[in-house]
């Protein structure tokens, strides 16, 4: 199909002509698979037209732009700034979860930001400045399994900065079955923080 672009209908007396884009991805080098046998070298050949190389997060030169642009669009009212410090720890951070990890960070840190003006290191849970901190070990580096993810992945976009916050802390504290050292300890707050804002919520 891919040669002639045309199939041949079950029961039919003719091909039939079909007119038909293949988009491809794979976050390997085609060529290496090709050399260790695993990719078909005429379907490469087949499929291979205009190819676009889409760098990792860890490559791109416009990640403060990005994270400018990510934080405006979770938090379009405030859209708070970044430290110093905190944009060269996060500059020179792996991202293995590219995009996705880079948007959860940024919206937890915001919502335990709380209206400042300002995401500083505090605002980040302990489990995320800990990995940050690690030397990378490689540009291929794949993603770790979280042993003991603290809220949900379903992202809270809906309701205020201060709801957010709480259903952030309400899911950390789920996750950690009711234990609030484990919840206080994912988030990088105290335990007395969580009481509180807890208890502004009722």
């Amino acid at each position: 199909v891919l040669q002639d672009r045309q199939v041949m209908p079950l029961g039919a007396a003719a091909p039939v002509e079909v007119d038909l884009a293949v988009i491809a991805a794979t976050d390997r080098n085609p060529r290496d698979l090709l050399g260790e046998h695993i990719l078909r070298e005429d379907l490469y050949y087949r499929l291979s037209g205009l190819a676009v190389k889409l760098p990792a997060l860890r490559e791109r030169t416009d990640l403060p732009a990005l994270m400018r642009q990510v934080l405006a669009d979770e938090l379009p009212d405030s859209r708070p700034a970044l430290a110093a410090d905190v944009e060269g720890l996060m500059r020179g951070y792996n991202w293995p979860g590219n995009l996705r990890q880079l948007a959860s960070v940024l919206r937890t840190a915001a919502v335990m930001a709380a209206g400042e003006p300002v995401i500083k290191r505090e605002h980040f849970s302990e489990d995320f400045l800990e990995h940050a901190s690690r030397p990378v070990a490689g540009a291929d580096a794949r993603p770790v399994a979280d042993e003991s993810p603290c809220v949900s992945e379903t992202p809270i976009t809906r309701g205020t900065l201060k709801e957010m916050e709480h259903e952030t802390i309400r899911q950390a504290v789920e996750a950690a079955a009711g234990n609030i050292s484990v919840a206080s300890r994912r988030l990088g707050i105290s335990r007395n923080t969580i009481y509180r804002k807890l208890r502004w919520q009722g």
